[in-house]
């Protein structure tokens, strides 16, 4: 996807929920979010704990549903 459209369709959500089945090692996709103003939910583990500020920039969920 050309990097105008994936920044067009990030600025019109109002949050990215990643569901990564493998460890996210460095969270390009929380990134780019947090560039366009958008909050991100990820699973507390790989990149995504770096990035995000938990209750500031997004939230991070501790478990899987089991």
């Amino acid at each position: 996807m050309p990097t105008e459209s994936l920044q067009k369709e990030l600025g019109d959500c109002f949050s990215l929920l990643m569901t990564p089945r493998w460890v996210e090692a460095f969270g390009n996709g929380a990134i780019e979010a947090l560039a366009c103003g958008v909050p991100v939910v990820a699973y507390r583990r790989g990149g995504p704990v770096e990035i995000i500020e938990d209750g500031k920039t997004g939230l991070g969920a501790s478990h899987l549903c089991k």
